[in-house]
């Protein structure tokens, strides 16, 4: 993703984009690497403003993290504060210790709320500001909304994305995945396995995946037996091995809006599947705040799920995107066939 920066306003109206919701007394950090005309994103960071004992923690903790992903530049944004250039005493620390672990800040700016026709004020030079552009309608936010991009008015907005359908809708769906799970593993009972159930369960989540790229809206419709057949495919592990592929695939936006929908519809602990999918390609964008809430949805769907259990540590200790597509790329490989479901000790009749 690349960002096309005239001045002030434009990184100011972007970071909504960046963030995938309007920020609010928040500190943003966006780390970049010059590329021709424009800047190539890197990991955003954002938190609450700090009070006056945290700022030294802080700070310390976004220069650590930046330090981590190797970055060599940042940009730095202040939303809120009781004031026209507030916050100064933690903008000096942050910038103090991200020069020390080699990285450069280029005019931190500062505004109210980000809204269209603001002031933004930067810390550097404060002869320099200017007006926030209405950042619904920039050619940044036009470009993230065809690819299928949500911003959500608020964090909280974003963190209830992930809200699950209603427990009525969920109890049926559980049922349903149960009555297909017996027919499997009475066929495996019976030496009757799908050779084909990988292929078969991959063209019905890429099939998926198209509809979700091509849509007018960002969501089409799913039918019930779809949504139980696309939430069973995904427990299965050589299926999750090729989703893998999709998150590192220019199908990756599409597939988030997929695997968004799939958290909310699929009852637990199935849950946990598309979650963990949704969370890595969040990582992988450097969207801390969705990969972190998809990962919380994940380890409460299943409290004992390995793969959100490590991701949750490795994005806690700063991964980079490019460490875990690495990983990714790796655990992508063609999966070896599979055997058929495991029978239960009882199996059903």
């Amino acid at each position: 993703m690349n960002l096309e920066l005239d001045n002030g306003g434009d990184l100011v109206a972007a970071v909504p984009h960046l963030l995938g919701f309007h920020p609010s007394e928040s500190a943003v950090v966006v780390t970049v690497e010059p590329d021709g005309d424009t800047f190539a994103v890197g990991p955003v960071l954002r938190a609450d403003l700090p009070a006056s004992a945290e700022v030294v923690g802080l700070s310390a903790h976004l220069a650590d993290t930046c330090s981590r992903h190797r970055v060599g530049r940042a940009l730095v944004v202040i939303v809120g504060g009781p004031g026209r250039l507030s916050h100064r005493d933690f903008v000096d620390q942050l910038i103090a210790d991200l020069n020390a672990v080699g990285v450069v800040v280029d005019h931190p700016l500062w505004v109210r709320t980000g809204a269209a026709g603001e002031m933004w004020w930067c810390y550097a030079e404060p002869e320099c500001s200017g007006v926030v552009p209405d950042p619904d309608i920039t050619p940044f936010a036009v470009m993230r909304a065809v690819e299928g991009a949500i911003t959500y008015p608020t964090r909280e907005a974003l963190v209830a994305s992930l809200a699950p359908d209603p427990p009525d809708i969920l109890d049926q769906r559980a049922r349903a995945l149960d009555t297909l799970v017996g027919a499997e593993v009475r066929a495996a009972i019976h030496g009757e396995c799908d050779p084909n159930a990988l292929a078969r369960d991959m063209a019905l989540i890429h099939a998926a995946v198209a509809e979700f790229a091509s849509a007018t809206r960002a969501e089409p419709d799913l039918d019930e037996d779809r949504l139980v057949a696309l939430t069973l495919a995904l427990t299965q592990e050589d299926v999750r091995g090729e989703c893998f592929k999709i998150v590192l695939s220019a199908d990756a936006d599409a597939a988030t809006r997929l695997w968004t929908r799939l958290t909310r519809s699929a009852p637990a602990p199935e849950r946990a599947e598309p979650a963990c999918l949704l969370a890595i390609g969040a990582h992988l964008r450097g969207d801390g705040v969705l990969a972190n809430a998809a990962l919380d949805v994940a380890l409460a769907a299943d409290p004992g799920h390995e793969v959100a259990g490590m991701l949750k540590i490795a994005v806690q200790h700063a991964i980079s995107p490019k460490e875990l597509r690495h990983i990714l790329t790796r655990a992508g490989r063609t999966p070896s066939p599979r055997e058929g479901p495991p029978i239960p000790a009882t199996a059903p009749a």
